[in-house]
C-alpha cells in the first residue's frame, strides 16, 4: 500500500510487514485490511511517525475496523505526548468518527496540544501555522 508523506513524496509498503518494498511489489489494494490488522497489532513498537503515517492511510483507505481503531485509540492515550503537533492533528483526523472509546485518544490529543500551545517558542513554523489556524476568529 502507498502512504503520501506531508512533503508530498510516497512510501510504498509490503502486505503482512510494515518494510517499505520496491514499486513492482506492491500489494493490491484488497490487502488493505490485512495491513490493517497488522498495524494494530504491531501498534505498540512502531515509531510515532510510522504510526501516523500508516494509521492516517489506512483511515483513509476504510481499512481499520472498530477494533483497529480502538487498538489504536489506546496506544495514542499513552504515547500522545511523545508526537509532534503535526502527528497530533493527523492522528485526530483518524478518530474522527465519533465513538465512546476513541474519546480518551482524542482527550490525550487534546492536552498534548494544549500543552504545546503553552511554549510556542519551542514549535516550528508548521506546528505554529496549524496552532494560528486552529485559533476562533
Amino acid at each position: 500500500w502507498r502512504v503520501r508523506l506531508d512533503d508530498g513524496s510516497t512510501r510504498l509498503f509490503k502486505t503482512g510487514n510494515l518494510e517499505p518494498c520496491k514499486p513492482s511489489e506492491a500489494p493490491a489494494p484488497r490487502d488493505a485490511a490485512g495491513t490493517a490488522g497488522l498495524l494494530a497489532t504491531r501498534c505498540s513498537t512502531l515509531h510515532g511517525e510510522e504510526l501516523v503515517d500508516a494509521a492516517e492511510s489506512l483511515g483513509l483507505m476504510g481499512a481499520l475496523t472498530d477494533e483497529h481503531l480502538r487498538l489504536l485509540s489506546a496506544q495514542v492515550a499513552q504515547r500522545a505526548a511523545s508526537f509532534t503537533l503535526l502527528d497530533l492533528v493527523r492522528l485526530a483526523r483518524v478518530f474522527s468518527k465519533p465513538a465512546a472509546e476513541h474519546r480518551l485518544a482524542l482527550k490525550a490529543i487534546s492536552n498534548s496540544v494544549d500543552r504545546m500551545a503553552q511554549d510556542p517558542a519551542a514549535l516550528s513554523g508548521a506546528e505554529l501555522h496549524v496552532l494560528v489556524d486552529r485559533v476562533p476568529r
